[in-house]
């Protein structure tokens, strides 16, 4: 989402960049009030948050994850622009970012991660189950209840295994569901990929086909156009798949990033 062009996007990021010890102190204020009130993250969260975070605190400058951007500067930025910039980044980095980080990874570690429940789910929280009831109306825009909503979701499930049941017999497998579903993951027809370009390619043909079809569903289309990519190494094992808004100027395309874990088990 952040363009690195012209100077003056360099000089923006690092004014961002700059404001992180800010939101790094905001962030274990509120982590405190919640160990307080025991509104805390669960532990597989907290424990994946934190290798990303501990990612992130490289001592050597010209390592650390932001100072890439310098290492990739335009070959029209004129020399003393470079020098500048790198001098600046590496002044806020060595003096602010890192220290904040380091402070930040060591609370979530040593003081944030033991008050975090093994459970997770809203009910073990304080209000956790009107908190609930109130997700479900915000996300659903239905009026069922949680309870209706489980029911729903059971039926459904029946639905579902019945279809697959289905298959299988198709197919001619013979042991039991489980079993058949373990078995798809070692097709070779069904995990055909070996690189995230692979999957992300087969991203793009569907968004081919796609595209033409939606005329029929849809009396308005966006104008922006649409990137497919994977999500950055550094977020994947804490991210979901996920659509980006574009810019409201058009200087940014529409992107959806894809969360690629391993592509030879990819389906």
């Amino acid at each position: 989402m952040q363009p690195f062009k012209t100077i003056a996007n360099y000089d923006n990021y690092l004014k961002r960049i700059e404001k992180l010890p800010a939101w790094s102190e905001q962030a274990i204020t509120n982590m405190r009030e919640g160990m307080r009130t025991n509104v805390v993250q669960n532990r597989a969260i907290v424990e994946r948050a934190l290798g990303q975070y501990e990612a992130l605190i490289e001592l050597n400058v010209e390592k650390n994850s932001f100072f890439v951007p310098i290492l990739k500067m335009p070959a029209s930025f004129s020399a003393d622009d470079k020098a500048r910039l790198t001098t600046a980044y590496r002044k806020a980095l060595s003096e602010k970012i890192i220290p904040s980080l380091v402070k930040l990874s060591r609370f979530i570690k040593n003081d944030y991660l033991p008050k975090a429940p093994a459970s997770a789910g809203l009910g073990g929280m304080p209000g956790g189950v009107n908190w609930y009831r109130f997700q479900v109306r915000s996300i659903t825009t239905t009026t069922m209840s949680m309870e209706e909503i489980h029911a729903l979701g059971i039926k459904e499930v029946a639905r579902i295994r019945d279809e697959i049941e289905k298959i299988k017999t198709q197919v001619g497998f013979k042991g039991a569901l489980i079993d058949f579903l373990k078995t798809l993951e070692t097709r070779p027809d069904l995990t055909p990929f070996k690189t995230d370009e692979e999957v992300l390619a087969r991203f793009e043909s569907l968004n081919a086909t796609v595209k033409p079809q939606l005329a029929q569903l849809f009396g308005r289309a966006p104008k922006a156009p649409l990137e497919i990519r994977s999500v950055d190494k550094l977020i994947r094992d804490s991210a979901s798949s996920h659509y980006i808004l574009p810019a409201a100027d058009g200087s940014r395309p529409g992107v959806f990033y894809a969360v690629i874990h391993d592509p030879l088990k990819y389906t």
